[in-house]
C-alpha cells in the first residue's frame, strides 16, 4: 500500500526548491526595472567550477563531497548513472571524476536510490543511506566501488523501525552510525537510530513521543554529537503548541524544533522555531546544526525571519537562540534566500549557501561568510542552486555541490578559494589514550612530528596525504599539531581524548585522591577522598559502555561506581556495588580543560567533594559550577 507514497519525501522536500524558483523568478521581474546592488568580491576570492554532470556520470549532486584519506572527494548524486538511479564518485581537487557506483545496477534495486552525502568511517569505507526505493536503507561502499546494504528499513513490523532516511549518518565514539529517518517509528513521525556496523539496529527515540508532537516530528537533517555523547538536530516539524498561533502551518503540525539527545534516550526540546511574532526567529530547520569552537550550536531555517525568506542562528546548549542573519533583507535580496547549514572554517568564520538570491552574476544561489556575532558578507552569486552544505579541504579551499549548476544545468562540483592556508584535521574527532588516529593534510610526506595538545605521539607517514598516528599515553584533548619543513599545521577543532583507562581519580577542590573507605571489597562501600597511598583502591578502570556512557570500576574490590540505592535525591552517597545494570552505575564524562565533570546518567548530577578535608565523601548533587566537581584523570603507569 506504501509503495505508491515512495516519492512523497523527494516531492516534499523538492518543494523548496520549486519555492525557491518561484521566488527567484518573482526576483528577477523586479530586476528589469530595479538596478541591483553590488556586491565587491576580495581579489583572494576564486569561484572556479571543476565538474560539470550530466547523464551517465550523474545529474543533480544534492549533497557536498567529503574528503577521503587519499586526498581525493567522494560524493554522491541522486539521478543519472546506468539506470538514472544516482551515483557514488571520486573526484581530485582538480576536478577529474570517476564514477564508482551507479544505484540499482541492471534496474535490480536492492541497493536502493537516490543516495545521500558520505561519510568515511575508521576502517576507510564510505557509509551513506539510500532514502528510496522501498522504504530506504543503510548501505557500506569501498573507495573501489563495492557496495554492501548494512541496513533496510520497514523491516519491522509497522515500520517501527523507521522509513526514508535523509541526512548524513554519523559515527559516534563507540564506533555505531547514527541518523534519522523522516517518517515511521511508533508515531509514524520518524526516529534516531543507532545501526551497528554488522547491521543491528536500534531505536533510540520515536519522534511525536510528547502530546502534541511538541518534541518535534518529521526530521530531514542528521544527527552530530558533542564530547560528552550527546545528539543534537532538528525537525522540519513539530512542536505545534510551543509555536502557538504564529506558525503559519500550525493547523499541519508545527514549524520545527531543534533538540538534544543524551546517551540515556532522553529527549530535550531545545528550541521551538516560531516562537516569535510573524515568524522572525525562523521556521523550517531542514539541514544539520554544527557544534561551534564556542560550544553553541549553529544552523539555519528555511523559511522565517524578518523577510521570511530564512534565518542563522546561534543557540546556547541551554536553548537561548539568537537569529545572526534574515535572509532576503538586503536590497533586491542581493544576499540570497532559502540557507542549508554552516560550516567553520579555519578562520573562525562559518559559511554556507543559499539557493535563490539576486547578485552581482545573476539571478541564483550564491555563497556567504557569517562570523559568530553574526556579521555578514555575501562572497559569490551565481545561477547555481546550491543545495548542500560546503566542505574545507585540508588544502584550505571550500568545496561544495550544486543542484542545477554547470555546463549542461544537470549539477556540478565547484570550489571556492578565500586564501585560507592548508591545515590538518583527524577522521574522527575523539579517542583513547593507545588509538590509532588518521589525520589528513596535503603535503605530509615530509612530516617531522606530530602532537596531541602539545603531547608527542608516534606517527607513521602513509601518504602525501594521510598519516597515522597513536593518542600517546598522557594526551588531553586540545588541537593536534604536524610538524613539516613548511611549518606547522594544526586542527581547526580539539581531539576529544576519551578517559578509556585506569587511572587515579583527583578531586581539583582538595587534590585528594578517590578511593574506597577503608579498602573495602564490601558492596555499598562509600568512595571518599585520601591523600594518595599508591594503594589499588585508588585506581580506577574506566570502559565505554555505549555512546559517550563510561563504567567506572575499582582496581582492588572489581566492583563499580554507582549511587547508594540508585537514589535520585541530592547529596546521596557515591558507592561501590556489584554491576546490576541499573543507569546509576553508567556515567558521562564532560570535559572541563584539562579535567572532567562526571556526571550520574541516572539522576543527571555530578560526582561532588562532600567536604573540606581527608575523609571527604563523595555524594551527587546538581552541576554548580565549583571546583568541588571537578577532576583530574592521571594515568596509572
Amino acid at each position: 500500500m506504501k509503495s505508491a507514497n515512495n516519492f512523497v519525501i523527494a516531492s516534499g522536500w523538492m518543494s523548496r526548491i520549486a519555492s525557491a524558483s518561484a521566488r527567484l523568478a518573482s526576483t528577477a521581474t523586479i530586476l528589469l526595472v530595479i538596478c541591483v546592488a553590488t556586491v565587491i568580491a576580495a581579489s583572494a576570492q576564486t569561484y572556479s567550477t571543476i565538474y560539470s554532470f550530466t547523464g551517465k556520470a550523474g545529474i543533480d549532486p544534492f549533497w557536498s563531497p567529503v574528503q577521503g584519506t587519499d586526498g581525493n572527494l567522494y560524493g554522491t548524486t541522486s539521478e543519472g548513472g546506468t539506470t538514472n538511479n544516482g551515483t557514488v564518485f571520486k573526484i581530485t581537487p582538480g576536478g577529474k571524476l570517476t564514477t564508482i557506483y551507479s544505484f540499482c545496477p541492471q534496474n535490480q534495486c536492492s541497493d536502493g536510490a537516490l543516495p545521500s552525502g558520505l561519510i568515511q568511517a575508521t576502517n576507510g569505507n564510505f557509509y551513506g543511506v539510500a532514502t528510496f526505493i522501498g522504504y530506504g536503507s543503510i548501505f557500506e561502499i569501498t573507495p573501489a566501488g563495492k557496495l554492501t546494504t548494512v541496513y533496510n528499513f520497514c523491516s519491522q513490523p509497522n515500520c517501527a523501525d523507521g522509513e526514508y532516511p535523509w541526512g548524513s549518518v554519523l559515527q559516534g565514539m563507540d564506533g555505531n552510525f547514527y541518523g534519522t529517518t523522516h517518517e515511521g517509528g511508533a508515531n509514524g513521525a520518524g526516529t534516531v537510530y543507532k545501526v551497528t556496523p554488522s547491521g543491528t539496529l536500534t531505536t533510540l527515540y520515536n519522534f511525536c513521543s510528547q502530546a502534541n508532537c511538541t518534541d518535534g516530528k518529521a526530521p530531514y537533517a542528521g544527527v552530530i554529537q558533542d564530547a560528552a555523547g550527546n545528539l543534537y538536530g532538528t525537525t522540519n516539524d513539530g512542536g505545534e503548541y510551543g509555536n502557538g498561533p504564529n506558525c503559519p502551518e500550525y493547523i499541519a503540525g508545527g514549524c520545527g524544533v531543534a533538540y538534544k539527545l543524551s546517551p540515556s534516550g532522553v529527549l530535550t526540546t531545545l528550541y521551538t522555531f516560531c516562537s516569535l511574532a510573524n515568524c522572525a526567529d525562523g521556521n523550517f530547520p531542514q539541514g544539520p546544526l554544527t557544534l561551534g569552537s564556542d560550544g553553541n550550536l549553529y544552523g539555519t531555517t528555511t523559511e522565517g525571519g524578518a523577510a521570511a525568506q530564512g534565518t542563522a542562528f546561534s543557540l546556547t546548549p541551554n536553548g537561548t537562540l539568537t537569529t545572526l542573519h534574515s535572509f532576503c533583507t538586503e536590497p533586491n535580496c542581493t544576499d540570497g534566500f532559502d540557507p542549508y547549514n554552516l560550516i567553520q572554517a579555519t578562520d573562525g568564520n562559518f559559511y554556507g549557501t543559499t539557493s535563490g538570491g539576486n547578485g552581482v552574476n545573476g539571478p541564483g544561489g550564491g555563497i556567504y561568510q557569517i562570523s559568530p556575532e553574526g556579521a555578514f558578507t555575501v562572497l559569490y552569486s551565481s545561477s547555481l542552486s546550491s543545495v548542500g552544505s560546503l566542505i574545507q579541504d585540508t588544502n584550505g579551499t571550500l568545496y561544495g555541490a550544486s543542484w542545477n549548476g554547470g555546463t549542461q544545468g544537470d549539477g556540478s562540483i565547484f570550489s571556492f578559494s578565500m586564501g585560507l592556508g592548508p591545515f590538518v584535521k583527524t577522521q574522527t574527532s575523539w579517542g583513547k589514550v593507545g588509538a590509532s588516529v588518521v589525520i589528513l593534510g596535503t603535503n605530509l610526506t615530509d612530516a617531522t612530528g606530530v602532537t596531541f595538545n602539545g603531547t608527542a605521539a608516534t606517527f607513521k607517514i602513509v601518504s602525501a596525504t594521510e598519516i597515522k598516528a597513536t593518542v600517546p599515553a598522557t594526551a588531553t584533548t586540545g588541537t593536534v599539531a604536524v610538524t613539516t619543513q613548511n611549518g606547522t599545521l594544526t586542527t581547526n577543532a580539539p581531539f576529544e581524548v576519551l578517559p578509556v583507562g585506569t587511572y587515579n581519580i583527583q578531586n581539583v577542590e582538595l587534590g585528594l585522591y578517590v578511593g574506597v573507605e577503608g579498602k573495602s571489597k564490601a558492596d555499598g562501600a562509600p568512595l571518599i577522598l585520601w591523600n594518595p597511598d599508591a594503594s589499588t583502591d585508588q585506581e580506577w578502570t574506566v570502559s565505554m559502555v555505549g555512546n559517550g556512557v563510561y563504567q567506572i570500576k575499582n582496581v582492588n574490590s572489581k566492583l563499580l561506581v554507582g549511587v547508594l540505592g540508585a537514589s535520585m535525591d541530592e547529596g546521596a552517597s557515591v558507592v561501590q556495588w556489584q554491576a546490576t545494570g541499573s543507569p546509576d552505575q553508567e556515567w558521562q564524562f564532560i570535559p572541563s580543560g584539562s579535567n572532567w565533570l562526571i556526571t550520574d546518567l541516572n539522576s543527571g548530577m555530578q560526582m561532588t567533594n562532600g567536604g573540606v578535608s581527608e575523609g571527604a565523601p563523595l555524594i551527587q548533587w546538581p552541576a554548580d559550577g565549583m571546583t568541588s566537581q571537578l577532576f583530574t584523570l592521571i594515568p596509572v603507569k
